[in-house]
């Protein structure tokens, strides 16, 4: 199994927890436990991680699967998807763990390091105007709605995309994961954002993780400017009809291009790669001209290019 990190709950401190495995008394405790096989596994489908929990007794481990990973949550990181107990090198059982329904992340393309800061400082704390409107919807003391849309509408940096030196970089991704009721605010929060930033790119892309939809958002200035939704997937968690609008205002910022300018190129170019798929597609294969030696097999875009010889040195190539 793979894991990305390790945690061990020794018997003689059950509040403690251990993960740096390059500590040697760490790694003896890790020798010690993990031959007896009682550990849980927390996959996360955001982070795309495994961790798993090591336990010295099965009925601490069974306990730990039962409700005690929900106290972790924050060691674990922005929620998780799958839960699994394993007894005595034995799955006993797997279940859905508490992986938010929503998953948003947004990626802010910006003019410069110092705006990109800025907006990440303004992506983690939610504005009065977004907290004013909140406000119209709870019945709650201002101080507690401060509180709850903070979490539920804040965005984290997860990664930094575009670094010119360790000081400067101009594009960021930020995440939010909620339930799926208050997708809206989170939404709303961006919008917001965004509006502050009016040259900044936020490029928004939003899935569910348990059911079959997902979208992507271009807005800019507050103002959305595309939409896409793929609400008829095939198979959970995996887009369907869902192409990368995002491509044209990437290519734009990366050549310093006027917003908008690439798009219709695009949408052409798109055009017309889908009328090449429909066009191949649409061809039948003749079996019986295939032989055994690929240089001679029937395939169009091997024999009007290129065939790496099978008999002389790689690297050598001959032109048909």
């Amino acid at each position: 199994m793979d894991v990305d990190r390790i945690y061990i709950c020794p018997s003689r401190d059950p509040e403690t927890w251990f993960w740096d495995l390059a500590k040697e008394e760490n790694m003896n405790e890790f020798r010690r436990l993990r031959p007896v096989g009682h550990f849980v596994t927390v996959h996360s489908e955001m982070l795309r991680s495994v961790e798993m929990y090591l336990f010295e007794h099965a009925t601490d481990a069974k306990d730990f699967f039962d409700k005690g990973y929900h106290e972790r949550e924050h060691a674990i990181g922005h929620g998780f998807h799958v839960v699994s107990l394993t007894l005595d090198d034995k799955e006993i059982g797997a279940k859905v763990g508490s992986a938010p329904l929503e998953l948003i992340t947004v990626d802010v393309l910006a003019s410069s390091y110092q705006e990109i800061n800025s907006i990440a400082e303004a992506m983690r704390n939610p504005s009065n105007d977004l907290l004013n409107e909140a406000s119209l919807g709870w019945n709650e003391r201002q101080e507690e709605i401060s509180a709850n849309v903070k979490i539920l509408a804040s965005f984290e940096p997860l990664c930094i995309l575009d670094r010119v030196d360790d000081n400067e970089y101009r594009v960021r991704t930020f995440i939010n994961s909620c339930e799926r009721c208050c997708w809206k605010l989170a939404m709303r929060h961006v919008q917001l954002v965004s509006a502050q930033y009016p040259t900044a790119i936020f490029l928004v892309d939003y899935r569910d993780l348990l059911t079959s939809y997902a979208g992507k958002n271009v807005i800019r200035a507050g103002e959305q400017v595309q939409h896409l939704h793929d609400g008829d997937q095939q198979a959970l968690g995996h887009g369907w009809a869902i192409p990368d609008i995002f491509a044209p205002y990437r290519a734009e910022f990366e050549q310093r291009r006027e917003f908008g300018s690439m798009w219709n190129q695009w949408l052409e170019d798109m055009g017309t790669a889908l009328d090449r798929l429909r066009s191949e597609g649409s061809k039948q294969v003749e079996t019986e001209t295939a032989s055994a030696d690929p240089a001679k097999r029937d395939i169009p875009w091997l024999n009007k290019h290129v065939v790496i010889s099978l008999t002389e040195p790689p690297g050598e190539r001959h032109t048909l």
